[in-house]
């Protein structure tokens, strides 16, 4: 059983252009937080114990993106964007618990980011 919340937010320094193609670069935040029911079962010769607790953590993340938005019609576009930010964990309740098959993303870290994006400006 888990739960979450994320908020993200950007802010993009869009270059003005006559054309199709716009450059753009900016910085981003993230706050996200995890809220997981944990089960252990540890086996041992003589007996098997289960332990269930609830693992918490918090972490934010400052970074910057640059990328470029090309419009192919009037209102359809294509995004693309590089760029990466640092992980800041600020609370935790067995942190080490939550985490996906390969990294922890709410442990102090480097993270790079990309995306590809087609979309329909309003």
């Amino acid at each position: 059983n888990m739960e979450g919340f994320r908020l993200e937010g950007q802010y993009l320094f869009l270059k003005p252009t006559d054309g199709g193609l716009r450059f753009y670069g900016g910085p981003f935040a993230v706050f996200k937080t995890i809220n997981m029911d944990i089960s252990r079962r540890v086996t041992t010769a003589q007996t098997t114990i289960i332990s269930n607790y609830n693992a918490r953590a918090s972490s934010g993340i400052l970074g910057v993106i640059a990328g470029a938005r090309s419009y192919v019609m009037d209102n359809v576009f294509v995004d693309l964007y590089i760029g990466g930010g640092i992980t800041v964990p600020f609370s935790s309740s067995n942190i080490d618990d939550v985490h996906l098959e390969v990294l922890n993303p709410y442990k102090r870290s480097i993270n790079p980011r990309g995306n590809i994006t087609i979309g329909l400006a309003f």
